[in-house]
């Protein structure tokens, strides 16, 4: 049975002082008011008898906040990372308009997974962290919920650790629902075996499709992470299954698929249907406009920065939330109206 983690609180109801004045022993800084010898003696008596090791986030609670949040990539392939700069750029503007600085920290799972972010935030260089892009297989969010750091998932959730992230399933589901109401008897998806998005994208392709059994289906799962290259060399495998629809787990995706398509004669989407997600700009400028899905960059910062900034300040719970995409009807692909 996990022994029952001890708080500061309770240190200080046991060597009768405040809980500031247990963080200021703890903290080993000196202070403007110092702490009494055999107080100080007392409360780090206690701490050695019950075995206690203040957490990083314990120790800093009533050190000086930096107004700085640090913001944290953890991926090595930043070819498509669109979505990422709109999500930045938003964070460091909702975060200046309450206050708060936001930190870019350096991009790349060798960083993450170094434990260098630890000395940052002992420092007190930076007062919590959003993380975008983690995987489960990333341990190092389980350090920081340990330390009892506080820290937000962006675009992806990971077991029940605090995230804001788009709804993933749902407007798969829609556009591929689409395509059969339109007329699809041959649908192709083409997704990535790479995050907690595309398996949720894919999940609802699966699961449209169980609505149409007489409809013909054919998946492409890309393998690595620079996936419109190896798109690009996997095309004779859509052609092979000569698709009136194609699903694609992004834009990129999409329009790889459709100029692959028109240099064969094919038209979109009289001939081949399309869709894609993330409503990247490109999607709008291709030669024919990628019906897609907006993945809602500015909401998830917005939600995400209020959401920190009022556990910083008033120490609300850090919790999940989940942000509807909203579909963009192109001409790729048209909406049906009944």
């Amino acid at each position: 049975m996990p022994k029952k983690k001890i708080t500061i609180k309770q240190i200080a109801e046991l060597s009768g002082t405040a809980p500031s004045t247990v963080s200021r022993v703890l903290s080993g800084k000196e202070c403007k008011i110092p702490v009494p010898k055999a107080t100080r003696d007392k409360i780090l008596s206690i701490c050695n008898e019950l075995d206690y090791h203040p957490s990083i986030h314990a120790s800093r609670f009533f050190a000086k906040k930096s107004k700085v949040i640090g913001f944290v990539a953890c991926h090595d392939n930043f070819k498509r990372t669109e979505d990422l700069s709109k999500l930045l750029f938003s964070l460091c503007r909702c975060l200046f308009a309450k206050g708060y600085r936001c930190l870019p920290l350096y991009y790349d799972s060798t960083f993450v997974e170094s434990h260098e972010y630890i000395n940052i935030f002992k420092r007190n260089e930076i007062d919590g962290l959003f993380i975008w892009g983690a995987r489960p297989e990333h341990s190092f969010h389980k350090e920081l919920f340990a330390e009892e750091f506080p820290f937000v998932f962006l675009t992806n959730k990971i077991d029940e650790y605090p995230a804001v992230y788009t709804e993933q399933f749902q407007p798969v589901y829609r556009l591929t629902k689409a395509c059969i109401d339109n007329g699809a008897k041959r649908i192709c998806g083409i997704g990535s075996q790479h995050g907690f998005s595309f398996s949720q994208r894919h999940a609802g392709f699966a699961e449209a499709l169980k609505t149409a059994p007489n409809v013909k289906s054919k998946h492409i799962e890309l393998e690595t992470e620079d996936f419109v290259e190896e798109l690009t060399s996997r095309l004779s495998e859509i052609t092979e299954f000569k698709p009136d629809a194609v699903v694609c787990a992004n834009d990129l995706m999409a329009i790889t698929v459709e100029r692959h398509l028109q240099s064969l004669g094919l038209r979109i989407p009289e001939d081949v249907m399309i869709c894609g997600g993330d409503n990247f700009t490109l999607s709008n400028y291709s030669n024919v406009s990628i019906t897609t899905f907006d993945s809602m960059s500015e909401e998830i910062a917005e939600k995400a920065a209020d959401m920190m900034v009022e556990h910083l300040t008033n120490k609300a719970p850090l919790t999940t939330i989940k942000i509807q995409p909203q579909i963009i009807w192109r001409d790729s692909l048209k909406a049906i109206t009944k």
